[in-house]
């Protein structure tokens, strides 16, 4: 069991999803990152995760639909 304090980065639906994800990536291993994202979301994206927990079957599934729920379309 570990004590130490991390500064994971959150994200609240507003600001560029990229930057969060590419962040998260970094910060997180692909093995717990669906465990960490319960305290990643804020505001908006708290409530899509929500909704949504457990429905992906991996990293990039979950990646993905973010990228479709917050992205900005690319002209």
């Amino acid at each position: 069991m570990s004590l130490e304090v991390r500064n994971l980065p959150t994200y609240d639906g507003l600001n560029d999803v990229d930057i969060f994800l590419d962040a998260f990536e970094r910060d997180v291993s692909k093995k717990k990152c669906f465990h960490e994202l319960d305290w990643a979301p804020r505001a908006t994206s708290t409530i899509w995760w929500s909704t949504h927990k457990g429905s992906f079957d991996d990293w990039l599934e979950y990646r993905r639909m973010m990228r479709t729920q917050f992205g900005k379309p690319k002209m």
